[in-house]
């Protein structure tokens, strides 16, 4: 078991690596006047998500081609709420397809170089979508995570490979990297008269931090979000190693050597665990709508009839010798008032810069584990009025901090 996280693990970490010896020639990717969306097999909320606004220069007709069943018919509600709201109503014109050949009519489409392929939904399908999208000649955005086993990380890699040598976009559409306070602790980290070197941390006290913690029920649009029944599969989902840390680890990467192409051995994983999150039928039922549990859970229901959802994990590893630790958890619910928190910590030699999302806006200090070297500390924490982001200095003589989760 042990070795199949810690193998789970570096293939997240790979995700963001180059293939050391094979490296494709780049094609030159061609404008377009206006991009059209089509979307495969939507069946996560994410692929919905991207049709929340609209964009300047891109169709308002989107094909959507997908089997029949409760995923499509969920997605369409979603696009149907965004065009009928109050405030900003967006104009979507979904032409859906659910015949079984779903994916060959998907795949004929033509103006294939300026149709861009959203792939969000069963992470065990994803790496064939993209894979034969690629090689069909779509640009393809693509929700993480790209690849849940070993082989699926193979066909991630070739697709790279083929839209490097066509010209063609291959990306992630979830990433954190846009996100105002990660911008500004990876300048703060940059500003080396604040900062210092990069430290290289232990493995008990790593240098570089990065800890979430997510809830399978939250709202969305205002309403309850309604999960399909496989998300609670991790055969089908995946694991949390291989899920929400590719976020994570993409952070560590671009905030500890930006702009630095990456190798496979500058990686070395040093322990990972993952353990399971229960839900029970009632929280299921909630969530999904479902009234018992599919067969294809049935292996992961437990004798007192609650099902123990793999869905946490956490590694520590070095990447050029800096160690960094990546942690996910994921709860049923949030305690009212509350939400998803994020925590990051880059320590260097002279600073500490901490990314902190509290659990609520009350200003009780979460634990931590303190030492005695005097450096300045920064934080960004959220503003109890608003909920931006502000960033404050303080000197203390207890800085050096790691969480005591």
């Amino acid at each position: 078991m042990r070795a199949m996280i810690v193998g789970c693990a570096v293939a997240a970490l790979a995700a963001g690596c180059c293939k050391e010896c094979e490296v494709a020639a780049k094609a030159a990717r061609k404008p377009v006047s206006e991009v059209r969306f089509v979307e495969i097999d939507p069946g996560h909320f994410h692929a919905a998500l991207v049709l929340n606004r609209a964009y300047e220069g891109v169709s308002k007709d989107v094909p959507v081609f997908a089997p029949k069943g409760p995923d499509v018919e969920a997605h369409q509600k979603l696009v149907t709420a965004f065009n009928t709201r109050e405030k900003d109503p967006t104009a979507w014109n979904e032409i859906v397809y659910t015949g079984d050949d779903y994916l060959q009519k998907a795949l004929a489409l033509g103006d294939k170089g300026s149709s861009v392929v959203v792939l969000a939904g069963k992470n065990n399908k994803k790496a064939d979508y993209y894979l034969a999208a690629i090689k069909a000649g779509f640009n393809v955005l693509s929700d993480k995570p790209m690849a849940i086993t070993p082989d699926a990380f193979k066909k991630l890699q070739e697709a790279a490979k083929i839209a490097d040598e066509k010209g063609l976009y291959f990306a992630d559409i979830m990433t954190e990297r846009n996100e105002i306070t990660t911008i500004l602790q990876r300048a703060l980290v940059a500003a080396k008269d604040l900062y210092g070197e990069q430290e290289k941390g232990t493995p008990d006290d790593p240098a570089v931090t990065k800890v979430s913690v997510h809830h399978f029920c939250k709202l969305v649009n205002g309403k309850p979000l309604q999960r399909p029944g496989w998300y609670y599969d991790t055969d089908q989902q995946g694991e949390a190693i291989v899920d929400v840390t590719t976020h994570l680890t993409d952070l560590v990467q671009w905030e500890t050597f930006p702009g630095e192409t990456l190798k496979y051995s500058d990686v070395k994983m040093i322990k990972a665990r993952s353990w399971p999150t229960p839900i029970s039928a009632a929280d299921y039922k909630t969530s999904t709508g479902l009234d018992t549990w599919p067969d294809f859970l049935k292996k992961d229901v437990d004798k007192d009839n609650v099902l123990q959802c793999k869905a946490n994990g956490e590694f520590t590893y070095a990447l050029k010798g800096v160690h960094a630790k990546v942690s996910v958890e994921w709860h049923f619910i949030a305690p009212k008032g509350t939400g998803d928190t994020h925590y990051s910590l880059m320590r260097g030699t002279k600073a500490e810069i901490v990314i902190r999302r509290r659990r609520s806006r009350r200003r009780s200090p979460p634990p931590w584990r303190s030492s005695t070297r005097r450096i300045p500390a920064w934080s960004s924490r959220p503003r109890a009025t608003d909920g931006r982001w502000s960033c404050r200095r303080s000197t203390r003589s207890a800085t050096r901090r790691t969480s005591a989760r």
